[in-house]
C-alpha cells in the first residue's frame, strides 16, 4: 500500500493455494527463473528464505501448498537455461516449449542479449540461430537445432505411450 493510504489494520499474506495459486507461492517462483537468468544471488536467497519460511507447512498441509511444493521442487533441482540467439530464435522456443520440460527456463533473442552478465557471450554464430543450454552458470556445447537441444537435455524427439489394457 502507498505511504498516502489510510492504515491497515491488518496486511494479509497469503499462504495457501485456493482456486488460484498463493501469489506469495509465485513471487517465489518468479525470483528463482529471475535469479538464475541474471544470476544475481539476492532473488536466489529471497526465494530461498520465503521457502524456508514455509517449509512447515509445505509438510503439514501439502494439499494446499502446491505452488509452494513446486517452487520448493524448482529450487532443489537445476533450471535449464536455454538460451536462443538467431533470426529463428522465436520459432525454436516454439518447438521447444510444445513439449513439457520441468525445470527449463527459454529466453528467445533475435540479438545478442544484454539484459544479464550471464547472457552477455550468447551470440548466434555462422550466422545460425544458436541455443544454449546451462545449468548452474555452466553452458554446453552451442547448438544449432531443435532436435540438438532436445538431446543435451535427454528429451526423446518422439514420445510413444504405449497402452496397456488392464484386466
Amino acid at each position: 500500500t502507498s505511504d498516502e493510504s489510510e492504515p491497515l489494520i491488518t496486511r494479509k499474506k497469503e499462504l495457501f493455494d485456493n482456486v488460484i495459486p498463493s501469489s506469495n507461492a509465485i513471487m517465489v517462483d518468479n525470483l528463482l527463473r529471475l535469479g538464475t537468468i541474471t544470476y544475481k544471488e539476492s532473488y536466489l536467497d529471497t526465494a530461498n528464505n520465503m521457502i524456508n519460511q514455509v517449509a512447515h507447512l509445505i509438510a503439514q498441509e501439502p494439499e494446499y501448498m502446491a505452488a509452494w511444493s513446486e517452487a520448493a521442487l524448482n529450487m532443489k533441482n537445476d533450471f535449464a537455461e536455454i538460451s536462443i540467439v538467431g533470426e529463428k530464435a522465436l520459432q525454436f522456443s516454439h518447438k521447444i516449449n510444445k513439449r513439457f520440460i520441468p525445470n527449463q527456463i527459454t529466453i528467445p533473442a533475435e540479438a545478442p542479449l544484454s539484459f544479464a552478465e550471464s547472457q552477455a557471450f550468447k551470440t548466434a554464430l555462422d550466422d545460425q540461430t544458436t541455443v544454449y543450454v546451462c545449468y548452474d552458470k555452466v553452458c554446453q556445447r552451442p547448438v544449432f537445432s531443435v532436435e540438438e537441444t532436445f538431446d543435451l537435455l535427454n528429451i526423446p524427439i518422439e514420445v510413444k505411450l504405449k497402452i496397456v489394457d488392464i484386466e
